[in-house]
């Protein structure tokens, strides 16, 4: 079995596919459900280099739901690192850079922690 190790700016995320409900019960075939394409990551760098060569904190953690572009983002798809990351047939892990994400929904205890050591740091 083989995980991915990410480096630099690149992460790898498991996308949020919430199934839709009518009031009457009937499940809603994804493409018909307009949404927004969240994702949970499995996998993250624990620092970057910015353009200067500078190590910087990456300021996300794993297990944190993020807003991202999957357009930019690379579907992973051999079945050895999908088994060893649990993920059953027909389901998907995105490869993508940590520049294509929006925002964090929802976040966990050590998200939070990185997120305000750096501003503390920054003076933010």
């Amino acid at each position: 079995m083989s995980k991915i190790k990410c480096v630099n700016r690149w992460l790898v995320l498991k996308p949020n596919h919430s199934q839709r409900l009518t009031e009457g019960g009937i499940i809603l075939p994804e493409d018909e459900v307009e949404r927004n394409d969240r994702g949970v990551i499995v996998e993250i760098a624990e620092a970057w280099l910015n353009s200067e060569g500078e190590s910087q904190p990456t300021l996300m953690t794993t297990g944190e739901e993020v807003f991202y572009n999957k357009d930019r983002g690379t579907e992973i798809i051999e079945k050895d690192i999908l088994n060893e990351y649990g993920i059953k047939e027909g389901e998907e892990l995105i490869y993508l850079m940590y520049d294509d994400l929006y925002f964090v929904t929802k976040s966990n205890k050590e998200g939070d922690r990185k997120r305000k050591q750096y501003a503390k740091q920054h003076g933010i």
